[in-house]
C-alpha cells in the first residue's frame, strides 16, 4: 500500500510541472513572425517603415547574444529591404529564401559571408528588384554578417 502511495505522488508531483500545451520555442515564433512580415511586404499599401521596424526586432531576436550586430546596422539594412521589397510579388519559395538569409546573417555558422550575400542577390535578382535598390540591401547585408562573423578569409598564401 505504501509504494502504491509513493507511486502515485511521484506521478502527480511530475505532471504538475508540465504544460498541456508547451509553448514553442523562441527561435520558431520569430520564423512566423518573419514569414508574416515577409508576406506583409507584398502588400503595395503595407507601410515599409512599420514592416521594417518589425523585421528589425525579429532578426535581434535570431541573433546569437555573444555576437549581436548593432542596433543600427540592423535597422539600416531592413529600412533599405522593406523599401525594395515593398509591393512585390515573390513566390513561397522565394520567401522561404529570403527567410533563410535573414536567419543565416544573424549567426556565426554557416557559409561565407560573400556566398550569403551572393545568395541574397540572385533572389533579388529573381524577384525582379531595381539594381540599385538590391546593392544598397547587399551593402547592409554585408555588414550586419562581417558584424556578427568578422571579415571572411582571403584565402591569400604566402609566396616564399
Amino acid at each position: 500500500m505504501f509504494k502504491a502511495l509513493c507511486c502515485i505522488l511521484l506521478t502527480g508531483y511530475g505532471l504538475t510541472g508540465q504544460t498541456a500545451h508547451p509553448a514553442a520555442p523562441p527561435a520558431s515564433q520569430s520564423i512566423l513572425k518573419l514569414d508574416s512580415t515577409l508576406t506583409a511586404l507584398k502588400n503595395a499599401s503595407a507601410p515599409p517603415g512599420s514592416l521594417s521596424r518589425q523585421l528589425a526586432e525579429i532578426m535581434m531576436t535570431l541573433a546569437v547574444p555573444d555576437s549581436q550586430p548593432a542596433r543600427s546596422e540592423v535597422v539600416g539594412f531592413t529600412d533599405e529591404f522593406a523599401r525594395a521589397l515593398a509591393g512585390t510579388r515573390f513566390s513561397n519559395d522565394q520567401m522561404a529564401a529570403l527567410r533563410q538569409c535573414l536567419v543565416d546573417v544573424m549567426h556565426t555558422a554557416g557559409t561565407s559571408n560573400f556566398a550569403l550575400a551572393r545568395r541574397l542577390q540572385d533572389i533579388l535578382t529573381a524577384i525582379r528588384v531595381d539594381d540599385r535598390k538590391a546593392s544598397l540591401v547587399i551593402r547592409r547585408f554585408l555588414a550586419i554578417r562581417e558584424a556578427v562573423r568578422g571579415p571572411d578569409d582571403t584565402g591569400i598564401e604566402r609566396l616564399e
